[in-house]
C-alpha cells in the first residue's frame, strides 16, 4: 500500500466496509491471508463452558461435570448479555418472554434456560410465561418478513398488552407454549390447539401433500388449515404466495398477494379456519410456495399492531 502500514479487510461489525479496503490495494503490494481467528471462533464456545444451569454445554463435559477441553477464563456468555452478570432468575415482578425459534443470535434454548433460573429461585412460575415463536428470526423490525420468516411484532404487542392487563386487573396472560427439550432443540408440541402460547400452527399441503409433482400448466390446489391455542384469538386471514422470494423486500405488504377465503375449522372448542387456492406454473423447476396466518385476540383484522403471524411452505416440482 502506498505509504507503508497494514491494511485490515473483514467483515464484521465496527469494521470498515471491504470494498473501501480493497481500494486502496495497489499493484506489487504483498497480501497476507490469515483466517485463524475465524476458524478458532467456530470452537471457542467448547473452551468457555459456563456454569452447570447451562445445559446447551452439557455435550462439551465429562460426565462429572468437568469441562471436555482447556478453559479460558474470559466467559462470554454473561458479558454479552446485556447486564455483563451471570442471571440469577430472581425476578422482581411478573415476566413474558417472547422467543424466537429461528434465531440465529441468541438460541431458543436460552429461554427454556431462563425458565429454569426462575422456577428454581422463586419456586413456581406463577409470575412468569414463555412463548415460542415457530418462523421468527432475532431481528424486531417490523419489515423483517419474507416468504420464508414471519415477524414476532404482533405478539410482542400482544404480549405488553397482556402484561399490563397481568398488572392492573390481575388478569392471567396465556399459558407458556408447550414444548421438550431435545439435544437442546427446542421442540414445541406438534398440535396447535395443545401447544398453548399465543401463535397458530398452519399446515400447508399442495395437492393434498407437502410435495407434489406436476406438469407444466397443470393447476394444482393449495390448501392451508390454521388451528388456534386456546384463548389465542381469531384467525383474521390466510395469504398465500407462488413466488419465492428469500430476500427482504422493501415493501412487505406485497407479500402474499391471494388471499383466501377463510371457512371455520375446528371441533370441541377448537378455534381454526382453513382457505383453498389454484396455481399453475408454466415453466418446468423445483418451486417452493408459501402461506401465512394471522390471528388476533379480538378477531379484529383491521388491528395493524397485533396481528400474530406464522407461515409454512410446500415444494411443487414441475416437469
Amino acid at each position: 500500500m502506498t505509504g507503508g502500514g497494514f491494511l485490515t479487510i473483514g467483515m464484521s461489525y465496527g469494521m470498515s466496509d471491504p470494498g473501501d479496503a480493497l481500494a486502496k490495494i495497489e499493484p506489487g503490494d504483498k497480501l497476507s491471508l490469515d483466517n485463524s481467528d475465524y476458524i478458532a471462533i467456530q470452537h471457542y464456545y467448547r473452551h468457555q463452558v459456563p456454569d452447570a444451569s447451562f445445559h446447551a454445554w452439557d455435550q462439551s463435559r465429562n460426565e462429572d461435570g468437568t469441562p471436555k477441553y482447556p478453559q479460558r477464563p474470559n466467559v462470554m456468555g454473561y458479558a454479552l448479555n446485556g447486564t455483563g452478570r451471570p442471571q440469577d432468575g430472581n425476578i422482581q415482578g411478573k415476566v413474558i418472554v417472547v422467543q424466537s425459534l429461528m434465531d440465529e443470535s441468541t438460541c431458543p434454548w436460552s429461554g427454556d434456560w431462563y425458565r429454569r433460573k426462575v422456577a428454581g429461585v422463586k419456586g413456581s412460575e406463577d409470575d412468569f410465561r414463555i412463548y415460542y415463536m415457530q418462523r421468527c428470526m432475532h431481528g424486531n423490525s417490523n419489515d423483517l418478513a419474507n416468504n420464508m420468516v414471519v415477524n414476532y411484532m404482533g405478539a410482542l404487542y400482544q404480549s405488553l398488552l397482556d402484561m399490563a392487563d397481568w398488572l392492573q386487573n390481575g388478569k392471567e396472560p396465556l399459558a407458556t407454549t408447550r414444548y421438550e427439550m431435545v439435544g437442546n432443540q427446542v421442540i414445541v408440541e406438534q398440535d396447535p390447539s395443545r401447544r398453548d402460547g399465543m401463535q397458530a400452527g398452519i399446515d400447508l399441503t399442495v395437492n393434498g401433500r407437502k410435495c407434489a409433482c406436476v406438469k407444466a400448466g397443470e393447476k394444482f390446489v393449495l390448501r392451508a388449515e390454521a388451528i388456534l391455542p386456546e384463548n389465542a384469538g381469531e384467525i383474521t386471514g390466510i395469504g398465500f404466495d407462488l413466488r419465492d422470494r428469500r430476500d427482504f423486500p422493501d415493501k412487505v405488504e406485497g407479500l402474499f398477494p391471494i388471499q383466501g377465503s377463510l371457512l371455520p375449522l375446528g371441533k370441541d372448542g377448537v378455534k381454526g379456519a382453513c382457505a383453498e387456492t389454484v396455481g399453475c406454473f408454466e415453466k418446468p423447476g423445483t418451486y417452493f410456495v408459501s402461506a401465512r396466518v394471522s390471528s388476533q385476540r379480538s378477531g379484529d383484522r383491521n388491528e395493524i399492531f397485533t396481528q400474530v403471524l406464522n407461515l409454512d411452505r410446500v415444494r411443487v416440482i414441475v416437469e
